[in-house]
């Protein structure tokens, strides 16, 4: 038995290193495989459900060098050519699953197109992700295994737990922080290595093998990440708070210049999460009178030949030299530069990203982002235009289609609330009377374009005028979207010019049929229908499926699901949704906001357990009625009742209203797992509880967030009944 000091140190170590590790595979695996974007909580889970699993087998002992094993197995699946041929194309078994999972046709993923083998498509889809869940899953068991035999072996129950609360609080902030300085994944990877291997000697388990995989990961690492990315001598790519970034020149004139260290006048390509995504673009009149055949000839400027018609261009022909614009989603100042052109006289560019901010200031050949007559914030939309007091002439919103999850807690993209009814509504109080409104929009499918012109509608009470810059008339592809409050104005403006205007009627366009509105409560605006798509049932089944067999053929006989603390982790990771997305809507999806979050919830626990060992009788009936008062308060009083408070009064009030929840759970754990004899048996049923809870979160696409608060009730009533027996 370890000794009490090195008890704990063990336990602090490979509490961190769980936390590390699950936050950098949720970005890795989110980035390279980008079906996990969509279903960022698909990773969460199979880290959960390793780790339960391994809390159940902690009898037997954790042989950390199989952590290794198959982490490198996950890398070399993800890098390694492993392709297939299905006519004349050939596809990645696993960094293609989106293209074999876009054959669900209910479900929106980027680059769908049709296919003669749809059902094969589906099948490769669902085995290559289970293939990857799985690999994860048995990355944490061992994590599990090691973590649920020292909280077995621990004298002191609720001080182990503070530490591994406290150890997990680190780990996000240490991961936090890597984001911060933009540290690519072969670091986070390394770090995880080191830590896995000095836990195994801790634990006086560490052998020639440790060091071989570790020495194998290593070099799995360089191989597969970081060699590639120093070949890449053309490309400069960044992983940002929120996504990985790659940058490229488009094609130069001939020149000697280094196309990183001289801003070539030719503009450049970028890439968000391996897609392509924008481009920096010159539209100058000066680059346009020295160039005229550029615009002929390069596809990425053929768009823009014509002026008058190029879709940056196009808003601001109409109200030029606008005393105030607004923009959201400014990206690498495309949308700003065209502000600046047609005479804008103060600009704001909200973007949420810095890394995509950098690079445009860094490289952007017009160079909007140095312009004096514009402000730059770094924030979330819903954030800034709850804050400002400016009301502006023209509010763009640029393609802010995103490419990466709001938080490793939910299935939410980070536009997720930028497009709901609740949002237009905020922006059209900062609109003037005079002034218009700009979406410009990739659609996918025609009722997105529908959901979004309806939106409009909606907020601001007038027709929008919906044109294809794609010159398709079923509303197809890019589209922009002009609206305001009086309802001639845009045809006004756009009878200043008669290319513009006949333009507009040749590829105007009518969604004529409705589609459900996009609200706070129901944001899914991938989503036609509050209906569960296919491909969720089946992932969804299968892995209750999964759930099943582990509890009835895999467990030990004697050591089955302690329900009291299965019904607790399913309870607690719903709330957890529902607070990460009503702060969300508050505060912003921004990364620190989230890391703020995460930190509130683990704090509390944390104060819930010292509250714990403090008072060793608890009337845990009472303590119950307390947390079903405070799930009610949360159901019951609506958030934008506190958008009339200051800000500092108005986040204390947050806090308290959605924090308090866990704060009372937190007592409930704390006193029933130092009274339960089988702490692993106990820690892992509240674990594979979480996993039935994330499964549990996608019923919000069919009754709506709010909901879940009942859901949440429900399970916390279970989890009492099963208590009491």
């Amino acid at each position: 038995m370890l000794k009490s000091s090195n008890h704990n140190s063990a336990l602090f170590l490979v509490s961190f290193l769980l936390l590390f590790l699950e936050l950098a595979l949720i970005r890795w695996v989110s980035t390279e495989v980008r079906i996990f974007a969509y279903f960022s909580n698909m990773v969460l889970l199979a880290c959960f459900l390793g780790l339960g699993l391994g809390c159940y087998f902690s009898n037997k002992p954790g042989r950390l060098y199989l952590s290794l094993f198959f982490l490198s197995l996950l890398i070399l699946l993800v890098h390694l050519p492993l392709k297939i041929h299905m006519g004349e194309f050939s596809y990645h078994l696993f960094s293609d699953i989106p293209v074999f999972l876009a054959a669900f046709q209910d479900t929106v993923i980027h680059h769908q197109w049709t296919s003669q083998h749809l059902l094969l498509m589906q099948g490769l889809g669902m085995a290559s992700t289970l293939v990857l869940f799985f690999v994860i899953l048995f990355i944490f068991l061992p994590i599990g295994q090691v973590m649920g035999s020292l909280f077995d072996t621990h004298d002191k129950i609720l001080a182990a737990y503070s530490i591994n609360i406290l150890a997990s609080l680190i780990g996000v902030w240490a991961f936090s922080a890597a984001s911060f300085f933009y540290t690519p994944p072969w670091m986070w990877f390394c770090l995880a290595i080191v830590f896995t291997v000095v836990v195994s000697w801790m634990i006086h388990q560490i052998n020639w093998k440790d060091f071989l995989m570790g020495g194998i990961c290593l070099a799995v690492i360089f191989l597969c990440i970081v060699r590639p990315d120093q070949k890449a001598v053309e490309e400069k790519t960044l992983w940002t708070p929120y996504q990985k970034i790659s940058v490229h020149p488009l094609k130069p004139f001939d020149t000697n210049l280094d196309p990183f260290k001289d801003r070539l006048e030719t503009g450049y390509a970028m890439n968000v999460n391996n897609v392509g995504f924008m481009e920096l673009l010159n539209l100058s009149d000066r680059f346009r009178s020295l160039y005229p055949k550029y615009f002929a000839t390069v596809s990425n400027y053929t768009p823009h030949e014509m002026k008058e018609l190029a879709l940056y261009d196009f808003p601001y022909y109409l109200k030029s030299h606008s005393e105030k614009v607004l923009i959201f989603g400014a990206g690498a100042g495309n949308d700003a530069a065209a502000a600046l052109r047609h005479g804008a006289k103060d600009v704001t560019a909200v973007e949420i990203d810095p890394g995509v901010y950098n690079l445009g200031l860094k490289y952007h050949p017009e160079k909007p982002y140095q312009d004096p007559r514009l402000k730059i914030v770094i924030d979330d939309a819903r954030s800034f235009i709850k804050k400002t007091e400016e009301k502006y002439d023209v509010i763009a919103f640029g393609l802010l289609d995103a490419q990466s999850q709001s938080s490793t807690m939910n299935n939410m993209r980070m536009d997720h609330y930028v497009y709901t009814l609740e949002s237009f509504q905020e922006v059209r109080k900062h609109l003037k009377d005079d002034g218009i409104l700009v979406v410009s929009f990739f659609v996918l499918r025609p009722w997105i374009g529908a959901r979004i012109a309806g939106l409009v509608k909606e907020a601001l009470g007038t027709e929008p005028m919906v044109i294809s810059f794609s010159r398709n008339h079923k509303g197809l592809h890019q589209v922009l979207i002009l609206a305001s409050v009086q309802p001639q104005l845009v045809w006004g403006l756009l009878g200043k010019s008669s290319i513009q205007s006949n333009f507009a009627l040749d590829y105007w366009v009518t969604y004529d049929f409705e589609v459900k509105a996009t609200t706070d409560d129901w944001p899914y605006l991938y989503l036609e229908k509050n209906r569960l798509p296919m491909m969720n049932i089946c992932f969804i089944a299968i892995l209750i499926m999964m759930l099943l067999i582990s509890i009835k053929f895999i467990l030990p006989k004697k050591e089955k699901v302690n329900w009291h603390f299965f019904f607790l982790g399913a309870a607690f990771l719903l709330i957890e949704f529902q607070n990460i997305n009503k702060t969300a809507l508050l505060f912003g999806s921004t990364w620190i906001v989230n890391a703020i979050n995460i930190s509130a919830i683990l704090l509390l626990i944390l104060l819930a357990n010292l509250f714990s060992m403090k008072r060793a009788k608890v009337n845990i009936k009472i303590v119950y009625g307390c947390l079903f008062v405070s799930l009610l308060a949360i159901y019951g009083i609506p958030l934008n009742t506190l958008n009339v408070f200051p800000p500092v009064l108005k986040m204390i009030l947050a806090s308290l209203l959605l924090n308090l929840p866990i704060l009372f759970a937190g007592i409930i754990f704390g006193h029933s797992f130092r009274a339960t004899p089988h702490k692993n048996i106990a820690y892992g049923s509240n674990i594979i509880g979480a996993v039935v809870g994330g499964l549990l979160e996608s019923l919000s696409i069919i009754f709506g967030i709010r909901a879940l608060t009942l859901l949440a009730i429900a399970l916390y009533g279970l989890s009492l009944a099963f208590k009491q027996k």
